[in-house]
């Protein structure tokens, strides 16, 4: 296995024990390069190495579907864009692009699991449903293949076993399809076909893009401009020098970054985006444990932060921070002119936010750096919960294999990672 000590270095520690490979070392990367990243998706979790990308999502049978491939990033593709000052954008463009990848293939995990549950419909004498032990929960058992469903979620006996005759009926579907078309034993099924096309989530994304910059860019401008004009920033309106635009463009970040928060408070409030702070949690926890050098079991990994310093939330408050340092150099005229400012120079934003972002990572450990980040990881208690060991499951199963692929590129065929 990759990591483990020749003999030669057995011979020369003496009787120093051998350890278990870090996980990163298989790369053959360190825990001071950090390397690997990722995002929540729908009741899952992707995870991204150097050159591949894992998307591993459970089923709500419990199932974990996983699809991993190799991406070339553009900074990768094109080595000229990777410069100081200028990758951040490209590095930004890729990652929302992934993001909307691994967001298609979980809504389509999520989708035909629905699609499945509704084709089949389980008679009375087909099934047999008993509570658990607590007598809340529900097991239902398919009398003819031995397939169960359990389900304790719900706050009654009555609610999970809806459930889980539901959850039933979607693996009885499958199971049934995968004998018809000869699938064989162990294969895993993966969706057939996007059910969401790629069409169809680009244009839901692009309409929450507009509505991001209406709502984030715009209207905190044109209220930091109501406020100057109705007096209530002081003797603001007779300055017309550095002071003025220092001020007005603190005022018009301390509303974007109100807008911020409320929105996310607001959504952490509906029990679906809670699931995805909670895999969000897992996400980090596991980066973690990859940074750090721990194995990739559950139990090793349930005790790290559930934030982490190159979190994307870390990000947007930098850009707010940044913003009012950029926008300051312009003059504060009219409420056109200052948004198109805004527009034009968002990719400067975001491109010194990037390498500060960046610079945070690599030396998080710092106490300056420790101090820098603190707001960003303050705001991500609104995005991120303490998932529970199922979700710690699949974020590790999604590290595992873009693990895998980086270590079968550098062997050429499988091995042991975790």
């Amino acid at each position: 296995m990759a990591g483990e000590p020749s003999p030669e270095r057995e011979q020369a520690a003496g009787e120093q024990p051998q350890r278990e490979p870090r996980a990163a070392e298989l790369c053959g990367l360190t825990p001071d390069r950090p390397v690997y990243g990722g995002q929540a998706v729908i009741e899952g979790v992707m995870m991204r190495s150097p050159n591949y990308v894992s998307v591993a999502v459970r089923r709500e049978d419990g199932e974990i579907v996983v699809r991993t491939e190799r991406v070339r990033f553009l900074v990768n593709r094109y080595p000229w864009l990777n410069k100081f000052l200028l990758r951040g954008v490209f590095v930004l463009f890729d990652t929302l692009v992934l993001g909307l990848r691994a967001l298609m293939f979980s809504s389509n995990v999520a989708i035909e699991e629905a699609q499945a549950q509704e084709s089949r419909r389980l008679a009375e004498d087909e099934v047999a449903v008993e509570p658990t032990a607590d007598g809340r929960g529900a097991v239902a058992v398919h009398k003819a293949t031995g397939l169960r469903a359990e389900s304790t979620r719900e706050k009654t006996f009555a609610e999970n076993k809806k459930r889980a005759l539901r959850i039933l009926a979607g693996k009885v579907a499958r199971a049934e399809r995968a004998a018809d078309e000869g699938q064989g034993e162990g294969e895993q099924p993966q969706p057939k076909h996007d059910t969401l096309t790629t069409g169809a989530l680009a244009a839901t994304m692009a309409v929450a893009f507009a509505v991001g910059i209406a709502f984030f860019v715009i209207l905190p401008n044109v209220l930091a401009g109501w406020l100057e004009g109705r007096a209530l920033l002081g003797g603001l309106a007779q300055d017309a020098g550095l002071a003025r635009r220092v001020w007005l463009n603190i005022v018009e970040g301390a509303i974007r970054l109100a807008f911020f928060l409320a929105y996310l408070a607001g959504i952490g409030l509906m029990p679906d985006i809670r699931r995805v702070f909670q895999y969000h949690g897992a996400e980090h926890k596991v980066v973690h444990a990859v940074e750090a050098g721990r194995p990739l079991t559950v139990e090793a990994v349930r005790d790290f932060s559930p934030a982490h310093p190159r979190c994307g939330t870390n990000f947007v408050v930098i850009v707010i921070c940044v913003s009012i340092l950029v926008f300051s150099l312009f003059e504060w005229d009219n409420v056109v002119q200052r948004i198109v400012v805004r527009l034009a120079t968002l990719p400067v934003v975001v491109a010194v936010s990037y390498e500060l972002l960046k610079l945070g990572g690599r030396f998080k450990n710092a106490a300056l750096a420790r101090l820098a980040s603190a707001p960003g990881l303050f705001v991500q208690k609104l995005t991120t919960r303490q998932p529970d060991d199922a979700q710690l499951e699949v974020a590790i199963r999604a590290m595992e294999e873009v693990i895998r692929a980086e270590q079968q590129d550098v062997t050429g065929h499988a091995r042991q990672t975790c």
